[in-house]
């Protein structure tokens, strides 16, 4: 007997106030313990999480005080993060409001600018974990180095 594990996937965008926290909670309560109301500078100093950049102080763009998700009258209000979680089978991103649903110019242009690197290589008709493998591969060599510096 084959037993098959169903993934939770949902695509949202940030800076959005529509999400009710009720079904959110149902639909993602691993995410939702972890990471609701909970400040960028708590989150990056929690080891099961992986931030990108991981130093706050250096990044005058994200306030240490900002969170990903905070309730707002039980409901919940996306702030201006972008990007994949995942935890177990769950599985969200979070997209510019920007984008579509094929493509998110938006992240390729500040990856670009943060990382200095050219990503009209990237697939866009991968899948949306092909996709975030395909990522992991532009990043890294940024936190081996990383790594390297800190003597891991």
């Amino acid at each position: 007997m084959t037993m098959k594990v169903m993934k939770t996937m949902m695509r949202i965008t940030d800076n959005q106030h529509k999400i009710i926290k009720e079904k959110f909670v149902e639909e993602y309560p691993k995410l939702s313990n972890l990471i609701l109301d909970r400040t960028l500078e708590s989150l990056s100093q929690d080891e099961r999480i992986f931030i990108f950049p991981n130093d706050l102080t250096h990044t005058p763009d994200l306030d240490k005080d900002q969170k990903i998700f905070e309730t707002v009258n039980q409901k919940i209000k996306t702030g201006n993060v972008i990007g994949f979680l995942g935890y177990g089978q769950e599985r969200l991103t979070i997209s510019s409001r920007f984008s579509d649903e094929s493509n998110d110019h938006f992240l390729h242009y500040l990856l670009n600018k943060v990382l200095h690197i050219n990503l009209t290589s990237l697939d866009v008709a991968l899948s949306r974990e092909e996709r975030l493998y395909q990522l992991l591969v532009y990043l890294f060599p940024k936190y081996l180095q990383a790594a390297i510096r800190k003597g891991l």
